[in-house]
Order: C-alpha cells, then sequence, then structure tokens
C-alpha cells in the first residue's frame, strides 16, 4: 500500500487550513496527499427511497467542494499529488481513522464548520486521535499562511512532549524523524504535577 499524507476538510477555514498544512507536509516528504471528506447519510437532509437512483445532490456538492480544494493545490504546489473522495458514514470520527489506515500522517483542522469562535478542539478532531492508526497533526486556523514548522519566539523547532517514566517509542521516533527532515532541533518536554509530601487535610 502506497504510503500517504490524508487530511480530511469539510471546506470550512480551519479545515482549508489544515489542507494547506497538509500540502507543506507532504511536499517535504515526497508523499502523495488525499483530500477526504467524511459526512453521515443524515448531512443530505434526504429521507431516503432514492438509494439506487445513483449519487444524491448532497454527495454531488461534497465532491465538488473536494474537486476545488485539490484544483487549489495543484495550482499552490505543482509537483503534489493528489486524490480526493467522498465518504458517507454516521461515525464522522471513525471515518476519517479508517481513510488513515495506511497513512504517513493524519491532518485536521482543530475544529469544523460545527465549531464555534473560542472553541480550541472540536468532537470530531478530539474523537479522531483517540482511535487514529498512526501520527494526527491538529492544526490550528491562525497557521493558514504558514510553513509545515512555523517559527515561535524561540525560533523553529520540533516539540515533544513525552511521559519519561513511560516513554512513547513511536512518538520519539516521529518526532527524531521530523527534526531530521526539516534540520531542526529537538525540544522534548516533560510535565509533572507537583504535589507535596504530606497533605494537611488528611489524617
Amino acid at each position: 500500500m502506497t504510503r500517504t499524507v490524508v487530511v480530511g476538510t469539510d471546506g470550512s477555514a480551519p479545515s482549508l487550513a489544515a489542507v494547506r498544512w497538509a500540502a507543506g507536509a507532504a511536499y517535504a516528504h515526497g508523499l502523495p496527499l488525499r483530500v477526504t471528506h467524511v459526512a453521515p447519510p443524515s448531512a443530505s437532509g434526504s429521507r431516503g427511497g432514492d438509494e439506487g437512483a445513483g449519487p444524491p445532490p448532497w454527495h454531488a456538492a461534497r465532491e465538488r467542494m473536494v474537486r476545488e480544494v485539490r484544483a487549489r493545490l495543484d495550482a499552490e504546489h505543482p509537483g503534489l499529488h493528489t486524490a480526493g473522495d467522498v465518504i458517507r458514514d454516521d461515525d464522522v470520527a471513525g471515518g476519517l481513522a479508517s481513510a488513515a489506515a495506511w497513512a504517513e500522517l493524519l491532518v485536521l483542522g482543530t475544529r469544523g464548520e460545527g465549531g464555534f469562535d473560542g472553541l480550541l478542539l472540536g468532537s470530531t478532531a478530539l474523537g479522531v486521535l483517540r482511535r487514529a492508526p498512526c501520527p494526527v497533526a491538529l492544526v490550528p486556523q491562525v497557521t493558514a499562511e504558514e510553513p509545515p514548522l512555523s517559527c515561535g519566539p524561540l525560533g523553529p523547532e520540533v516539540a515533544l512532549g513525552l511521559d519519561a517514566r513511560e516513554p512513547d517509542h513511536e512518538a520519539l521516533a516521529y518526532a527524531f524523524g521530523e527534526a531530521a527532515l526539516h534540520g531542526l532541533p529537538l525540544h522534548v518536554v516533560h510535565v509533572w504535577d507537583l504535589v507535596p509530601r504530606h497533605d494537611p487535610w488528611q489524617p
């Protein structure tokens, strides 16, 4: 199975930021990019009974959205190979996780069209994090015009949150690989709670 980068999109501004980020990541890795939209059948607003009459109008509209996203990517990244698909699934997070079964990386916006201002992480993104079979990159909308690895106040770096007591070796390997690929330093962070030795409220 061909390695690929999968990006989920619903056409919203946050998801389009994820598409741009994913394109940069796929280009840097020399991998094709698969643009994927997952929606439950109920999103069509249909009442059933026309399953054998060909794709419903909602499906055609979503296929058109995916084609438009790919056309924009082809114009911005001529050397990037893209593919696209629309998946009908009552479980959107599960559909995205399944679409990434053979992916090198799955990219999503932190929230989609159903989110609201101030929402840091949408339900779909949270569900995908729990079930994805590969690394997941969650892209906030503010990075829409930035390169795949943005520059912070201390300069560009790859940051890895790590439990030093039980390190995740797959996360370590991925972080080292990204740092080496982009020629960036790797910043490893371990955080723990400062628990007092004696709690005065306990006997």
